[in-house]
Order: C-alpha cells, then sequence, then structure tokens
C-alpha cells in the first residue's frame, strides 16, 4: 500500500511529529524520513537545502545529510567533557539543541547570509507548530549564531575582556552558551571529523570555560547585549553601508560600550566619521536652549583646564567615550546658553584646551569618603570609579585635574547632575597609574 501524504499537516500530525524531538533516538527516525522522502512533506522549511551541495572544500556532504548528520553527533558525542554537558540538560535543552541542529543551515541557498534567512525560516516554523517562544527565541538565537564559537576560538584574541563580553552579550545566557558549544561539536564533526582536530577542541573548550564566570555579572553581559543590539541596527543602515570598509570596521570596533548605549545608529556613524578625518581634533559648539561642545580629538586633551575655564556654566551631563585609533569623543552640555557674542570666548578656551602646559587653579569640593566608589576588577581592562555627591561648581573640574596629573586615561565617561545631586560614573584604563595610586587620589579628591 502507498502511504497516502496529507497536503496540509493537522493538529494531529504536528503534535506527534514535536514528539519525535523529544525521542533519544531522534536522528535514525529522522533519516528514515529522509530516506522514504517523507521529510521534506512533515517539514517543508527543509525543501530548498534537499540535495544542494556545498562546493566550499570543506563540507562533505549536501546541507540536508550535513544536517541530519548533525544530528547524529549531538546524539553520539565522543568528547566527555562536551558529553557531561549534554547529560546534564534538561528535555526542553536537548528538545531546543536537535531543533537547532536540524534547522541550523535552513537558510542556505537562498541568496542572502543564512543565518538570518535561517533564523526567519524557523520562526515561521515553530509559528506554525505554535512551539513556546522562549524555546523559539533560543532555537532562532542558535541558529543565527551557529558558526560564531567556531569563528572566535579560531580567530579572535580568547583571553581578551572585550572578546568575551562581545560574545557572552550575542549569546545573552550561560544556557545558550552550553547549547551552542555542543551544537558547534556537532556542526564541526558533520562537516568533516578531522576538522575537529585537538587544536580546534581545545580552543573551543578554552573559550567556553572563559566565558561562563562572565555570565555572573548581569550588568556587563546586558550592556553588552545592548551593544550588539545596537550594532546589528548600524550594519543595516543606509549611511553605514555607504562608508568604506575600513570605516565600517572602524566602528563596529569602537572601544566604548557607553556610546553605544546612549546615542541612536546614525549618530554613532556620524560621530566616528569625523573622527575618520580628524588627525589633531575638532570641534563644534552647538548655542540652542543650552551650550553643548562636541570635540573629537587625535590628540591630547587638557580636560582640567577646559572644565575649570567654563566654570562659569554648570555641567549638567557629559560623556567621554574612546573611539578608535587613540581618539575620544566628548560631548559636554551646560545649564544654560550664551550670548552668541561669548562664542569665540569658548572658542578660545577649546582652543587653549589642547595646550597640555596650561595649568588652573581650582577650589576643592566636598567630597566625602563614602561619597566615591572604586572597582579595580570591574573588567580585565578597566576600572571603575563612581561618584554620589552634592552638586558643586567645579567638582568634575577638579577630579579631571586630578585624573591629569596622574596622567590617568578615562576610558569613558558619563557625567549627569540629578536633583542637586553629581552622579558620575567613569571606567579608567588600568594600566597602573590609577589603581596603583588610589589612595592617593582618593587624599586629594576627598575632604
Amino acid at each position: 500500500h502507498k502511504t497516502i501524504l496529507p497536503k496540509v499537516l493537522n493538529g494531529v500530525t504536528k503534535s506527534l511529529l514535536l514528539s519525535l524531538f523529544y525521542k533519544p533516538n531522534l536522528y535514525a527516525i529522522i533519516k528514515l524520513l529522509h530516506n522514504a522522502n517523507l521529510l521534506n512533506t512533515l517539514i517543508p522549511t527543509l525543501k530548498k537545502i534537499t540535495n544542494q551541495p556545498q562546493f566550499d572544500g570543506f563540507h562533505k556532504h549536501p546541507v540536508d545529510i550535513h544536517s541530519i548528520k548533525t544530528l547524529y553527533h549531538i546524539e553520539n558525542i565522543r568528547d566527555d567533557f562536551i558529553l557531561d554537558i549534554y547529560n546534564n540538560l534538561t528535555e526542553n535543552q536537548k528538545l531546543i539543541l536537535k531543533l537547532s541542529a536540524l534547522f541550523h543551515d535552513c537558510g542556505k541557498g537562498r541568496g542572502k547570509d543564512h543565518h538570518i534567512a535561517g533564523q526567519n525560516l524557523f520562526r515561521k516554523f515553530a509559528k506554525s507548530m505554535k512551539l513556546d517562544d522562549d524555546i523559539t527565541n533560543i532555537v532562532s538565537t542558535l541558529i543565527r549564531y551557529h558558526n560564531m564559537m567556531n569563528k572566535i576560538a579560531t580567530t579572535e584574541d580568547i583571553y581578551s575582556q572585550n572578546t568575551i563580553l562581545y560574545f557572552t552579550g550575542v549569546i545573552q545566557t550561560a544556557q545558550n552558551l552550553k547549547l551552542l558549544y555542543i551544537l558547534t561539536y556537532a556542526d564541526i564533526n558533520s562537516v568533516n571529523s578531522k576538522l575537529y582536530k585537538s587544536m580546534t577542541s581545545t580552543l573551543l573548550k578554552e573559550l567556553y570555560l572563559q566565558s561562563l564566570p562572565a555570565f555572573e555579572n548581569k550588568e556587563l553581559v546586558k550592556i553588552s547585549t545592548r551593544r550588539v543590539l545596537k550594532e546589528n541596527t548600524i550594519k543595516k543602515s543606509k549611511l553605514f553601508l555607504t562608508q568604506p570598509k575600513a570605516l565600517q570596521k572602524k566602528i563596529l570596533n569602537i572601544k566604548s560600550n557607553q556610546i553605544f548605549l546612549k546615542y541612536k545608529a546614525q549618530d554613532i556613524i556620524n560621530i566616528a566619521k569625523t573622527a575618520y578625518n580628524t588627525t589633531t581634533w575638532d570641534y563644534e559648539i552647538i548655542n540652542d536652549n543650552r551650550l553643548t561642545i562636541r570635540i573629537t580629538r587625535a590628540t591630547a586633551l587638557n580636560l582640567g583646564y577646559l572644565l575649570g575655564k567654563m566654570q562659569f556654566l554648570n555641567i549638567v551631563s557629559m560623556g567621554i567615550y574612546k573611539l578608535f585609533d587613540n581618539k575620544k569623543f566628548f560631548e559636554i552640555s551646560f545649564d544654560d546658553k550664551l550670548d552668541q557674542t561669548d562664542i569665540l570666548f569658548v572658542e578660545e578656551i577649546i582652543t587653549n584646551s589642547f595646550d597640555m602646559s596650561k595649568k588652573i587653579k581650582l577650589k576643592k569640593p566636598i567630597i566625602n569618603k563614602d561619597d566615591i566608589y572604586i572597582n579595580c576588577n570591574h573588567t580585565e581592562e578597566l576600572a571603575l570609579m563612581k561618584i554620589d555627591t552634592k552638586d558643586q561648581k567645579g567638582l568634575f573640574s577638579y577630579i579631571a585635574k586630578i585624573l591629569d596629573d596622574f596622567n590617568i586615561e578615562i576610558n569613558s565617561a558619563k557625567i549627569q547632575s540629578i536633583n542637586q545631586r553629581a552622579k558620575d560614573l567613569l571606567l579608567i584604563t588600568k594600566d597602573g597609574n590609577f589603581c596603583n595610586n588610589k589612595d592617593e587620589i582618593m587624599h586629594l579628591v576627598c575632604v
């Protein structure tokens, strides 16, 4: 008798299909359905990749066979360390992993990035199957980034804090890291088992071990995740796509995470464009409702002098952002606007602020020791300094001068005044100047 194939899958059939993914021997079932030419009827999403060749010098099998073999390697793990992780997964986590394995390359052959295409195709499949939203989102993330762990492990500095923060920002949770690690193992082995050599195995394990503790700092992961989302928006921008490739790369490698939290995609691109073309320094003065100074510098800026000279206005907010090629962007907003006749005076102050020999005497503000929090282990590369004290004229000017005197580099800063309180956050480059002198700095800053 011939099997009667349904033209449209009903709810019962879909429920039975989904239940297969909970079976411990899913590979054998999927392979049987594939051999019987039934798989594409049950899962039409996979039809496009059937017998689709891969002429890349790595893959030995067409896309559909490769995907099915990925399932095989998930159910037949030969790496004891990875097997232990797999055995400790819940049934739903194993479901997520097997769905990710079968669908990870379903976007190939569609003339666009198969990671994004595959993610979108799976979401449609998941909606038709009435899959749980959390499961759908995790599988979509794994499909979108299924090549990332191998790429970072083999091409990036996996001991760099920035690399780890970026990677964890993309992956978002420790659970996703574990699932991606297993998926990466199975994917590489299904391409060609010879590719999973001892060096690759070692690098992947080391990246996993370096990344896992990073999820304990939820705030840093949250910031990294928000940066990744903004980067993805930037990559789709027409303005970004019209920039030179060299500038595109520099935009995506901006050192400061804070700039991605503060500004819109187009503003970040324009800030980077200005910096790209700046050889010494550049500035812009905006004098609408309030005075705002924007400075892009490639050479040293005497920040304590600049802020000290501008003490006739109160600072409402200030941001300092490390960009690329040792360039920084400063945006300082004050509480009032100026008469247009005073703009020339401000321009003179800005110009003189690039003379590092300029000195200014500043009144010491009243800051208690309890008003300052310092963490020299904020990240591997950055120390953190928080100031929460009564707002006073010249407060940050004084602090900036002290830091200048110790030749301390501010990587990024968020300075703001709220309800007559100064709430300042500084991320400071760890080169020995700050942490080695923090006690003396506290003595100079505090009463």
